[in-house]
């Protein structure tokens, strides 16, 4: 089978979790004899590298803009696709912004695949127009595409309701186990000690709800450090949250590989205060990584986490504070708690199951995914 994977970052993934997803799933079917195209933006002062673990890329400049840059450069991907491949060749475009796409797409005998990753209008980011766009494109995504994928049964729910005749099925994201780093360099450049720190992970955007956390964060008494890892193009945004920080918060600034799985085991506490999200790819890290999470009540979290965990109101500074004040005396409970994510995660955040789900939704063959 002949596959195009278009509208993300391309691999390596270094940036949200898309490109993991597209990583994860796309070298696994090249293991298994697929031949599986990535579409890559450049990134400065970095090799291109023609393959990445049987994965075929494809490098395609990008302009750097905020609306912009995804549209142009899936505009040009599939021109590409146009151009070298065949009929028979499999497009899978993630991101519903991507969604006009497949009209032309499916007007030349391909057969298209998208996958949408929550309700990606309501994120703060977007104006009035990008976000009324978005919104219409969803409706194109559960209509045309011969399958539209949902990251979670909230998101696939939702899609049914509103658009009952489209082709949704629900295919979460994977949970990938990265090996302990034996170099405990990390933490002593951080300033830090394994254990005695409080964990987020992701993009510094609003809707993830890190200034939440920094406002809970200085209301406590305690010697635990927050280590807020990730960043931020919004210099605004930035502003505001180095404004908000107070002694013991440690911005990290993006980490990737053995750094940052090495912060997820030996996290004491992991919180995830997002307004929005969908299967959020470093939520499923930590609960994996066998940390107890604390997490906004948002319903596409509490899915994630399935009851092995703790939540508190989301955009609510007071609640996280009180739930934070009670967890962080509990270490035992925090241990236990955290033995139960890890395994419901390992059983149902497989990446192997999710390959042969997705490969079958490439087949039109409708399996679940349970």
């Amino acid at each position: 089978m002949n596959i195009a994977i278009l509208g993300t970052r391309g691999i390596p993934a270094n940036y949200s979790g898309l490109e993991v997803c597209v990583e994860e799933t796309g070298v696994r079917l090249a293991q298994q004899g697929h031949y599986v195209t990535v579409y890559c933006r450049p990134r400065n002062q970095e090799q291109h590298p023609a393959t990445y673990r049987g994965v075929h890329l494809v490098w395609l400049p990008a302009p750097r803009s905020k609306h912009g840059e995804t549209i142009m450069h899936t505009l040009l991907s599939v021109l590409h696709v146009l151009l070298h491949c065949d009929r028979s060749t499999i497009v899978h475009l993630y991101g519903v912004g991507n969604a006009p796409f497949i009209v032309l797409l499916r007007l030349l005998g391909y057969r298209v695949v998208i996958s949408v990753d929550g309700q990606d209008w309501r994120r703060a980011k977007w104006g009035r127009i990008a976000s009324t766009y978005l919104r219409s494109c969803a409706g194109l995504a559960a209509n045309l595409a011969a399958a539209c994928i949902a990251d979670s049964r909230v998101v696939e729910h939702f899609y049914r309701e509103r658009w009952p005749q489209g082709h949704i099925v629900y295919l979460p994201y994977g949970h990938t186990q990265e090996a302990p780093n034996a170099s405990l360099g990390v933490f002593e450049r951080l300033g830090i000690a394994p254990g005695e720190y409080l964990l987020f992970v992701g993009r510094l955007v609003p809707e993830k709800g890190v200034h939440y956390l920094l406002e809970a964060y200085r209301r406590l008494q305690t010697t635990k450090k927050l280590v807020i890892v990730g960043a931020t193009q919004d210099p605004a945004y930035d502003t505001q949250l180095h404004a908000l920080a107070s002694e013991g918060v440690v911005f990290s600034g993006p980490l990737y590989g053995a750094d940052v799985a090495l912060l997820y085991q030996r996290a004491y506490l992991y919180i995830h205060p997002s307004d929005v999200d969908g299967t959020s790819h470093a939520l499923l890290t930590a609960l994996g990584s066998g940390r107890t999470v604390l997490v906004s009540d948002i319903p596409e979290n509490l899915e994630t986490m399935g009851g092995t965990g703790f939540s508190f109101h989301h955009g609510d500074v007071d609640d996280l504070t009180r739930q934070l004040e009670r967890l962080l005396p509990q270490p035992q409970l925090l241990a236990q708690v955290g033995a139960a994510a890890h395994q419901r995660v390992e059983q149902h955040y497989n990446w192997d199951r999710i390959t042969s789900t997705l490969l079958a939704i490439y087949d039109l063959r409708f399996t679940i995914y349970d």
